[in-house]
């Protein structure tokens, strides 16, 4: 050592001072406990190896030092501080008295190191009784400590798990809760934390913070789910699958996302994964301990949350377990058909509420009774029933049923009893063997039901479904109906004689393409019919020529409807055709017949116009010439102006430009007003009369053209030669009233009149004088 320490040397009789201060290091050096020697101020002046070791100190740092210094750390066992002035070797100064036995607990020079000493001090006196210095030997006992301290975190985590195991009936939040508390108290750590996995591990929800983490979060709206990317430093134990001790949390750490504001401030940190097998399902850690974190901190915080999860998972197992138990006394009391159980004995376990209802005893009255008592409120005696063939099949010959139908392990059968009803019962049953969890049978249960009124349907239906064949075969119309696959279900009388089958009943399971060797004709049938199925929609009235299977060409009248179940859904199709060959013939018959007048009619209208048109021509001097539209279209200017005839402001247009076109032309004022004064009667007809039309206007190889077309219904052939010449004659439909004015007062008419309406053409020669023409000795005929 640098310093030499100064010390009241141990006499040592023949030897002088030095030799005597040498000896008296050399045994203190010698000594495996710690020896300090502090001078009657407390200020130490030696120290030897052990002590040094003790403190991790080199020897020159602790000479020198007073319990006062503040890097000493010192506490009592239960962690509070230990003032200096009670230290040992401060009293022993004080008092000249020896201290022995202090139990103190230092972190000597390493805050997260713990150690516990027991120190003695003893005051070394001068001749006056004065202090001169005092010796304080520790004697080290962190190992036993921590052996105790080990023995009793095993006996508090051992009495945790059995605590854990006594709460089986508690809440998921009562377990999670009491779970983290004690690891909390176990790791002698101030906060905790829970969080439980998804399946894919990917996803992590904070279950639950301990009491001490919740007083000191100030964070408000603290997430609860997060995902295994944005967790920092406590995801660690996910991502690498094994526990995780920061003991320096302030420490630079590349995983660490950071805190929210009013976070709970670490100082130290460990978590741990719960595995299930091979996946982690939960992820629990502590935090601030007033130590360092080890492995025994790991060790004690696993096996408790191992034991948090078994308790879960065997919870969890119960009441799947319960459940299932529950729902199936529930499935089995509140089965519809009567149903009842027995065991390996014949007794019977089970006995539901339509089992009581049908036979009117009690389930208390029937458990636990055996010897075929089950078979008296069926049946009115002790016999064997299905469930007693299941445990004992010998009894076979012993049993009320004319046939026993047995399907993978199953009985069913049917019989008539008068135990049930007074007129008498048919009823169904179905027995199999009950099995418990490992498959081992442990008894036998029925199922039973009371078919009576379904059986008196069945006759019903069938008695109904004969007679509606026997309406059906004595129709004429042919009948059949398909499923949706167009595969044929049945048919009446006329269709399968149609077809040369034996019966109706031969053509079920058929198609089109078994009775028809023509593919094609198959194909369009089916396809007629998936239609109908497919877009759920009548066929109706379908007429069509059919080659019958005995080649002879009939027409036929075919419907086809989809065929519904009472839910409403397309089941199938339902055909009926009748044979209208003889109604077609007539029909056939008369409508060449009216063809043949039409026609007649038409050649004799054709005609009568054709003599009509020379009639006219020729009495007119060809001043009116009766054509067709086309003709009138070739005829009209094709720069003529197009003008509308609506309304009564339409007819004053029509007018200025008659006389704008006729004046241009250098038309005689005479000559304008007579073309003016036609063109007026036209156009006043076509409005008034014959809901308007359109006007024309041009000047064409020195004529001066007026034309007007209405949008009446044209004029009849018959009455052309009255309409056109006879004074006063008028047909509402049309211009009429007018013509034979028309015709004095302009050179040239053209008519067209057709269904669509009447079309007249008007011109007036600019240089040849107008041919007086005389119309009033027409023949009355006309």
């Amino acid at each position: 050592m640098d310093k030499q320490p100064v010390v009241r040397p141990i006499y040592v009789p023949g030897k002088n001072d030095i030799e005597n201060e040498r000896c008296f290091r050399y045994r203190l050096e010698a000594i495996s406990a710690g020896v300090i020697i502090q001078d009657h101020e407390g200020k130490v002046i030696f120290a030897n190896r052990a002590a040094c070791s003790l403190f991790e100190l080199d020897c020159d740092k602790l000479v020198g030092t007073t319990p006062f210094d503040s890097e000493w750390h010192i506490f009592y066992e239960d962690g509070a501080i230990f003032p200096p002035e009670e230290l040992p070797s401060v009293v022993a100064i004080r008092t000249g008295k020896p201290i022995k036995n202090t139990l103190i607990v230092q972190f000597p020079n390493k805050p997260s190191k713990k150690c516990w000493f027991i120190v003695e001090a003893k005051p070394i006196l001068n001749p006056d009784n004065t202090v001169a210095e005092v010796v304080i030997t520790y004697d080290d006992i962190t190992e036993e400590k921590r052996a105790q301290e080990l023995l009793r975190l095993n006996e508090e985590r051992l009495e945790a798990l059995v605590k854990l195991y006594q709460m089986g009936n508690a809440s998921l939040h009562e377990i999670t809760d009491y779970a983290l508390e004690a690891g909390v108290k176990l790791t002698k750590s101030k906060a905790g934390y829970l969080a439980f996995a998804d399946e894919n591990e990917q996803m992590f929800i904070m279950h639950s913070w301990s009491g001490g983490a919740l007083e000191e979060c100030q964070v408000k709206g603290m997430p609860i789910r997060y995902s295994i990317e944005s967790m920092g430093l406590w995801g660690e134990a996910v991502r690498q699958r094994k526990p995780i001790i920061t003991n320096d949390y302030s420490a630079p750490n590349p995983y660490k996302k950071g805190m929210p504001k009013g976070h709970v401030k670490l100082t130290r940190h460990m978590n741990v994964p719960v595995f299930d097998g091979d996946k982690i399902v939960a992820v629990a850690g502590v935090g601030n301990k007033d130590e360092n974190y080890d492995e025994s901190d790991v060790r004690q915080l696993t096996l408790l949350m191992n034991g948090m999860w078994s308790l879960l998972q065997r919870q969890h197992s119960e009441q799947i377990q319960r459940d299932a138990e529950r729902r199936l006394a529930d499935i089995i009391n509140f089965l519809p058909d009567p149903t009842f159980a027995i065991d390996l004995d014949g007794k019977v376990i089970i006995w539901n509420h339509a089992t009581e209802q049908l036979t009117g005893v009690k389930a208390e009255d029937m458990i636990g009774k055996g010897d075929f008592e089950y078979a008296v409120p069926f049946y009115g005696s002790k016999i064997p029933m299905l469930i007693s063939l299941v445990l004992h099949p010998e009894l076979e010959e012993k049993h009320p049923y004319p046939f026993i139908d047995k399907k993978n392990g199953k009985l069913m059968a049917e019989t008539r009893t008068q135990a049930i009803r007074p007129e008498g019962a048919v009823i169904w049953g179905m027995a199999t063997p009950l099995y418990d969890s490992q498959g081992n049978v442990v008894g036998a249960i029925e199922s039973v039901r009371d078919i009576t009124d379904r059986k008196k349907s069945e006759q019903a239906l069938k008695e109904q479904k004969e007679l509606l064949q026997l309406v059906m075969d004595n129709i004429p119309q042919y009948i059949f109906w398909k499923d949706r696959n167009s595969v044929y279900m049945g048919c009446n009388r006329s269709y399968s004689n149609a077809i040369h089958l034996e019966s109706p009943a031969e053509i079920v399971g058929k198609t089109d393409f078994d009775l028809t060797e023509d593919k094609n004709e198959a194909e369009l049938y089916r396809a007629s019919d998936l239609r109908v199925i497919e877009m759920n929609t009548p066929l109706l009235h379908v007429v069509e020529r059919r080659r019958m299977p005995d080649n002879r060409q009939v027409w036929l009248d075919t419907n086809k409807v989809p065929l519904h179940s009472e839910e409403g859904n397309v089941v199938g199709v339902l055909g009926v055709y009748e044979d209208i060959t003889q109604r077609k013939m007539a029909e056939e018959e008369l409508k060449e017949r009216r063809e043949r007048e039409q026609q007649i009619q038409a050649e004799a209208e054709a005609a009568k116009r054709e003599f009509y048109k020379g009639t006219i021509f020729s009495v007119t001097d060809g001043k009116l010439n009766l054509i067709g539209y086309d003709e009138m279209r070739s005829i009209l200017a094709p720069n003529a102006q197009q003008l509308p005839l609506q309304s009564s402001s339409d007819f004053s247009a029509l007018r200025e430009a008659v006389e704008t076109t006729a004046r241009a032309a250098a038309l005689s004022p005479d000559r304008v007003y007579e073309l003016v004064t036609a063109v007026g009667e036209a156009a006043a007809n076509a409005i008034k009369h014959a809901n308007g039309g359109t006007a024309w206007v041009a000047s064409k190889n020195g004529t001066i053209q007026a034309s007007v077309q209405d949008k009446g219904a044209g004029m009849d052939a018959l009455i052309l030669p009255k309409a056109t010449l006879m004074k006063r004659y008028s047909t509402r439909p049309s211009m009429g009233l007018g013509y034979s004015l028309i015709l004095t007062l302009v050179d040239r008419v053209y008519l067209a009149t057709e269904s669509q309406g009447t079309w007249v053409l008007m011109e007036m020669s600019v240089e040849e004088p107008r041919t007086e023409m005389s119309i009033d000795n027409l023949p009355d005929t006309w």
